[in-house]
């Protein structure tokens, strides 16, 4: 009533059952994502779930597989991939402006400390800080680098068991172009972000990618 909303419902079940909810936008704990869409595509509804989509990829191909089913709406909520700048990147590396690809660097890392009540330290719940930050890292460096790379090698720090607070991987793309990423939960920094596309003529520097409404900026720098 302060608020003057003129329904609520006390649990995510009863949500999902009321007939005059068309979508819902899911932001439970990530290893719930998954629950949760298929419960409301079961219901009819559109979904627009946060990042990552589900805990696995085998649960992703599941959902995809029944959204296709349903003829249903199911949205990952990575916004950054609607903003100009990632646009604007995009073009720039398609353009051949920077020449040949050589490297893509994606780096996320946010200051999230343990706690004994935080999700995102919770395997159960698929925490850790890849399934938390990677996410961004990951999609990142595929849409900037063209495709999937294959992980050449990997380094994680753990918070707890089974879980990381910081993962390095060195990465290849089938262009024969290298990628890395970094993410991280115990970082110095409140929020860093960075994206770096270097090619044979040029570089580009994105700062604050995955969050490009914050103080956002980019650079370019030629070889010449």
């Amino acid at each position: 009533a302060k608020h003057g909303i003129a329904r609520v419902h006390e649990n995510y079940a009863a949500l999902i059952a009321d007939p005059d909810v068309d979508a819902v936008y899911i932001l439970a704990p990530t290893g719930l994502h998954g629950r949760w869409t298929r419960a409301a595509l079961d219901a009819g509804k559109h979904v627009l779930c946060e990042k990552p989509f589900t805990a696995n990829a085998a649960e992703a191909r599941e959902i995809a597989e029944l959204a296709a089913k349903s003829d249903r709406v199911v949205m990952e909520a990575l916004q950054y991939r609607y903003h100009p700048l990632t646009s604007r990147v995009e073009q720039i590396i398609a353009s051949g402006e920077l020449g040949r690809l050589q490297r893509v660097e994606v780096a996320v890392c946010v200051m999230l400390p343990k706690r004994s009540n935080s999700n995102i330290y919770d395997y159960s719940l698929a925490g850790g800080a890849l399934m938390t930050d990677g996410s961004y890292t990951v999609d990142m460096l595929r849409t900037f680098g063209g495709s999937t790379p294959e992980v050449v090698s990997a380094r994680a720090k753990l918070g707890g068991p089974e879980v990381d607070r910081a993962m390095t991987a060195e990465l290849r793309f089938a262009g024969g172009h290298t990628g890395r990423l970094h993410c991280a939960l115990w970082s110095s920094n409140l929020f860093w972000a960075s994206a770096k596309v270097v090619g044979d003529r040029g570089r580009l520097h994105w700062l604050s990618p995955a969050a490009p409404q914050v103080l956002p900026r980019l650079s370019i720098q030629s070889a010449d």
